[in-house]
């Protein structure tokens, strides 16, 4: 496969040839900054090159990621927990915190045997956002986490795009294999 102005980027060991159109390289005040070995890409083409894509995944090395005390997402991503609750609906909104609805997650709900609770993986985290110049009107914006051959992956969306989680995940996974070199 030929890659039209590919840059190669290294995370973890790992090389990836991007193409540049696919490359979100502009820094946006309100999301945290990531590691030097890392690089996010969008998820859908770029029609005004002055806009801020609505999707965006984060490849990260998992040693700068990965800590004890994290939220199962991150510990499924980082290898320290395992599940076979796979990602797809129906799905629980959990306020994790009484009497605090500024952050929520949701979980997939996995079978159970009789008189078991049924399992759950956590699929992503949320938080409201006000008004922006990526959303303007103001809504919920929610990330996803997953390990990807070495690597963990974040993705954002917003709330109201959930249903498409798995398929979002899928195809954020298919882009990052076919830019892998090696």
């Amino acid at each position: 496969m030929a890659f039209r102005n590919a840059g190669t980027q290294e995370v973890a060991g790992q090389r990836f040839a991007v193409p540049d159109e696919w490359l979100f390289d502009a820094k946006i005040a309100w999301l945290p900054v990531p590691g030097a070995d890392a690089f996010t890409f969008h998820l859908d083409p770029i029609r005004d090159p002055n806009e801020i894509p609505a999707h965006l995944a984060t490849v990260e090395a998992p040693d700068d990621v990965c800590r004890s005390g994290q939220p199962q997402i991150m510990r499924v991503a980082c290898g320290r927990e395992h599940s076979t609750v796979r990602v797809q609906p129906p799905y629980e909104k959990v306020f994790p915190e009484p009497d605090y609805d500024v952050a929520w997650d949701y979980y997939s709900i996995g079978g159970s045997s009789p008189g078991t609770q049924p399992s759950k993986l956590q699929v992503a985290f949320c938080s409201p956002i006000e008004p922006n110049p990526a959303r303007p009107k103001g809504t919920a914006i929610c990330t996803s986490v997953w390990a990807v051959d070495g690597v963990v992956v974040s993705l954002g969306f917003e709330e109201t795009e959930l249903a498409k989680l798995p398929m979002m995940r899928a195809k954020a996974t298919q882009m990052l294999r076919s830019w892998k070199v090696g």
